[in-house]
């Protein structure tokens, strides 16, 4: 899907990642980002770039994005948060548990 927001919004920062990964993350939304929901966490989504992946909360009326967390993304096809592998399909179509 894709996540787009189009009214005025705050990032909310509590890890304290630099300047330009916030910024880099408000430009996505703004533009419109490659967007997973969380299966368990209603608002909660991984934004994927080619680069890095986010990991943010939304609020649900859009003013506010909580960024969770962020980190490279692999190269080689797999985007894994800690404790959680997710395969792509070129992997084979199941996820798993670590």
């Amino acid at each position: 899907m894709v996540l787009k927001i189009d009214i005025p919004f705050r990032i909310y920062n509590p890890q304290g990642y630099p300047t330009g990964i916030v910024d880099e993350l408000r430009e996505l939304l703004i533009a419109g980002a490659s967007a997973y929901p969380d299966s368990k966490r209603e608002n909660f989504y991984d934004v994927k770039t080619g680069q890095r992946v986010f990991f943010i909360y939304v609020s649900p009326a859009g003013s506010a994005v909580t960024l969770l967390a962020a980190w490279p993304r692999r190269s080689i096809g797999r985007v894994s948060r800690p404790g959680i592998q997710l395969q792509t399909s070129a992997e084979g179509a199941s996820a798993s548990s670590e």
